[in-house]
Parts: C-alpha cells; structure tokens; sequence
C-alpha cells in the first residue's frame, strides 16, 4: 500500500513537472533541437515496411518526465506509396 502511495506521489510530481516544462512553450513558433532536446528523452523509429500498398513505419516519442504518451505502444505512420 505505502509502494503504491510512493508511486503515485512520483507520478504525480513528474505530471506537474512536465506541465511546469511544457507552459514555457505554450506560444512556440519555432521547434529547434533545443527544445527537442529538453522536452523529449528518446524517439524510437522501427524499420520501413509495406502494409497494403502503403509504407508504414513506427515511431515512438518519449517525454521527459512522462514517458510514451500511446497507449498500445508504437504509433504507425502511414507516408504516400511510391
């Protein structure tokens, strides 16, 4: 009960330090690797394939603080066949 106590608290704490983080880019106009950098730990990019005529390729972003935003892991993202 006090483990599960002690990881909300965590949790809790890393939310508000990602909205802390995050209100000092609420009026961005231009993303540089600074900012990438400071928001953002890994980005994960699988390998290339075909799924239906189309190329798919999987990415996914961690955030400080927060981690993977997806819910069922890798977001696919579809690019135009060539």
């Amino acid at each position: 009960m006090q483990e599960q106590s002690a990881e909300h608290d965590s949790t809790e704490q890393n939310a508000e330090k990602w909205i802390s983080l995050i209100r000092q880019y609420s009026d961005l106009k231009e993303l540089n690797s600074c900012i990438i950098n400071e928001l953002i730990t890994k980005i994960l990019v699988g390998d290339k394939r075909r799924v239906n005529g189309e190329k798919v390729q999987s990415i996914e972003i961690h955030y400080r603080f927060i981690g993977n935003l997806t819910d069922g892991g890798m977001e696919q993202v579809n690019k135009k066949s060539s």
